[in-house]
Order: structure tokens, then C-alpha cells, then sequence
């Protein structure tokens, strides 16, 4: 392998974990699928770091498009039935399929180019799937998304691997350092300032190959706790969801009879085993237990029982807030940023992690 070593980023728009090689079978994304399988390419000594942010699958700015017209010959054939969710998705997937296309074309280039044994490829998508109950909400259709890396010189054996670890964005920067700079990472310095950064990421480039899951020390992933700021308001919606036909058509549908997990008797619209009403209307806290509950219907925020996971979590995340200066960290009504630069934090609001809600 050269020792020069580059990196190819690149980002789809609201994409959930829907390509072949995460089981979906209703489209077809062969390019996708292939990097996933991690195929070599002939070496160079140039190195570069390029990022592509591909628009698809994003919708556009119709009521329920996504781009495409009657030359595109991406995507499924089929009778969409005048279904708006059925049109919708029928429209997505063909973008999905355009955006297969592309990363195919970048592909290629590398290999013309004999780039590909020396090139750290990333494919990822910055949102969830453009639809109700995923983009813009912290459940998991709109929060696990598809990560897809090829490492050059990983074995045949460590090729098509599927690793169940979870990352955040935020390691990637940390993965792609390790990768060009390796033990110099921590020391490595922005050209402009020479100053070192703090980064707050992990890097994981030595599980990229490996299946191995993590010990629960590391990772315990049972419960997941939201936090909603300005939460007596209406969520907010992303604006192309907010016009959509798919949205359009549930919040004017007819309410449905006591479904399965329903609290009550009353006739609710419902998102899936979710309330509308709920989905909306959402309260300052909601805390769900993935294993017994993966679809995050029952919130356990108000449940005494686990008030120690909602306290232990509730600090977890304020501390995060903190390190980060988030400027969305709110306590009782004003945020605790006073300005571009935050005071230490041991001048701050005292009693971290102890906010109450009514």
C-alpha cells in the first residue's frame, strides 16, 4: 500500500437503512452493495481528502416528489395504486436507486484513476428517511443510519463484514485521522493555527473488519432518553415533510379504533403503534427501554420505578452539554450560555444533572 493515504467521504440526504446490503430487497442498489463487499483497486502514491454530498434521496420541493421524471430509469416498476405513502416510497426508492448510481460513477473513478488500495472510503447519510416518525425525531428509524466504510488491505476475510457496534458521526473525523496520520492523530495540529484540538470522538478503525461486539462497560445499550426543549409546543416537522401526500393523508384519515398498546378506549389516529397525538405533543422527557420496547412507544419518563435510569441518563446528557457548549442547553427556562463564550462549569448552574419537570 503507498504511504500517502486519501479519503473518500460521501454523504447522501435523508437516507435510512434502506440498500440492499442492509436487507432491503424492494430496491436495488448494486454499487452500494458492492462497496459494502469491499473491492480492491490498483494502489497510487497521491493523496487527497474529497468529500460528495449527494441531494437524493431527498425530496424536492412538490407535494410528495423526490426528483425524478418519466426519463428516469432508476428505481422499481410497479402500480403505485394512488397510495400516497405507497407514491411516496415508490418516488424514494428510485432516488435511492439514482443515488446508487452515482456513488457507481465515483467508484469507477477511483479505480480508472488507481486510487483504490490507497483510499479510505465512507459512505453516510446525514438524516433519517424523510417520512413521519424518522427524519427530524431521535427514534431510531431517524437516528440509525447506514455506515458503510472499505478499508484497503483488510483481508478477504474481513471484507462484508457487518459490525453491530454503534458509532456517532462524530468518531468519523477521529477514524479518518487514524487512517491518513495513525499515532500522530492526537498530537495533529489545524495548518491555519497549528493549535491541537480537542476532539471529542473515538476513533474506530481497528474494529473495521472485525465483528466483535463491544463489553456492556463500553456500550449498554438498553434504554434511550430524549430531551425536548420548547416542549409544549407543536414538534416541529421539516418543511417537505410537513407538505407531503403521506402526511397529508394521515393527519386526514379517519381516527382508529383501540389499537394494541393503546392507553385508552378513545379513537386515536395512529403512527403504527404511536398516537398521533403523541407524536405531536411530546413531553419534556421521554425515556424508552429498547430491548422490551424497540418501536419507543411507552415512555417511562413519569414511571417512578425508573426514575434512577432517567437521573443517571438526564446527567449523562447535561454533562455532554456542557463539554460541547451546546447552546440548546436549557434549565428552567434560560439557557445557561450567556453569549459566544460560556463561563467554567464550575461557575455555572450548580447541581448538574438534577433538572425537574413538572
Amino acid at each position: 500500500m503507498a504511504d500517502h493515504k486519501s479519503m473518500l467521504l460521501v454523504v447522501a440526504d435523508d437516507l435510512g437503512l434502506m440498500l440492499g446490503c442492509y436487507g432491503l430487497n424492494a430496491i436495488k442498489t448494486p454499487h452500494l452493495d458492492r462497496l459494502a463487499l469491499q473491492d480492491k483497486a490498483a494502489e497510487t502514491d497521491r493523496p487527497f481528502h474529497l468529500t460528495v454530498g449527494f441531494r437524493d434521496p431527498r425530496r424536492d420541493e412538490t407535494h410528495g416528489g423526490f426528483g425524478n421524471d418519466s426519463a428516469d430509469t432508476h428505481g422499481p416498476d410497479g402500480d403505485v395504486r394512488h397510495i400516497p405513502l405507497r407514491t411516496e416510497l415508490f418516488g424514494y426508492f428510485k432516488a435511492i436507486c439514482r443515488l446508487d448510481a452515482g456513488m457507481g460513477l465515483l467508484l469507477e473513478e477511483l479505480d480508472e484513476h488507481g486510487l483504490g488500495e490507497s483510499t479510505l472510503v465512507v459512505f453516510i447519510s446525514g438524516n433519517g428517511a424523510p417520512f413521519v416518525n424518522s427524519k427530524t425525531t431521535h427514534y431510531d428509524a431517524g437516528v440509525r443510519l447506514p455506515l458503510i466504510f472499505r478499508k484497503p488491505g483488510n483481508t478477504a476475510a474481513q471484507r462484508g463484514v457487518v459490525n453491530p457496534d454503534m458509532v456517532s458521526w462524530i468518531d468519523i473525523l477521529p477514524t479518518c485521522l487514524d487512517w491518513a496520520v495513525g499515532s500522530k492523530a492526537q498530537t495533529f495540529s489545524t495548518p491555519y493555527t497549528s493549535q491541537v484540538l480537542k476532539r471529542v470522538g473515538s476513533s474506530f478503525l481497528s474494529i473495521l473488519g472485525s465483528s466483535k461486539v463491544l463489553s456492556e462497560d463500553k456500550w449498554q445499550p438498553h434504554y434511550k432518553c430524549h430531551r425536548n426543549i420548547s416542549w409544549k409546543l407543536d414538534f416541529p416537522f421539516a418543511t417537505n415533510l410537513y407538505v407531503s401526500l403521506s402526511w397529508d393523508d394521515l393527519r386526514n384519515s379517519l381516527p382508529a379504533a383501540k389499537s394494541e398498546g393503546a392507553i385508552t378506549d378513545t379513537p386515536k389516529l395512529m403512527i403504527g403503534r404511536r398516537r398521533l397525538e403523541s407524536y405531536v405533543y411530546r413531553g419534556p422527557e421521554e425515556l424508552f427501554d429498547l430491548e422490551a420496547d424497540p418501536e419507543e412507544v411507552n415512555n417511562l419518563a413519569k414511571d417512578s420505578a425508573y426514575k434512577p435510569v432517567l437521573c443517571r441518563m438526564r446527567a449523562q446528557l447535561e454533562n455532554w452539554q456542557y463539554q460541547t457548549d451546546d447552546v440548546w442547553l436549557f434549565r428552567d427556562g434560560p439557557g445557561n450560555a450567556a453569549g459566544a463564550h460560556w463561563v467554567p462549569i464550575s461557575e455555572k448552574v450548580p447541581n448538574v444533572g438534577t433538572t425537574e419537570f413538572a
